[in-house]
């Protein structure tokens, strides 16, 4: 083993958490409502960071905060949601 190897009973994997729609509704809806990553964070129970992405991510796919809360549909949600959980190695990213 080199330097900076681990042995292979240490090797971590990456844990995947499942994502729900009604997560990324809550924190989108009062970000419309004019609440600021934090703030929606908070509402939602999710971390600001996770927060932050699906803010990011209803931008990039058309969302407008000056807009009203019926841009949500779940169309957008959906986008949204595959922007921020894209397709996972060995296959389980697709729904």
């Amino acid at each position: 083993m080199g330097a900076f190897s681990s042995p292979p009973w240490k090797v971590a994997f990456m844990a995947y958490r499942e994502v729900t729609m009604t997560e990324i509704l809550e924190v989108l809806r009062s970000w419309l409502d004019g609440a600021g990553a934090r703030t929606a964070a908070g509402r939602a129970g999710v971390d600001r960071k996770t927060a932050g992405r699906y803010i990011n991510a209803a931008i990039r796919v058309g969302l407008d905060q000056a807009g009203v809360v019926g841009q949500l549909t779940d169309e957008l949600v959906g986008q949204v949601l595959g922007v921020v959980r894209p397709e996972r190695p060995g296959g389980d990213g697709s729904s």
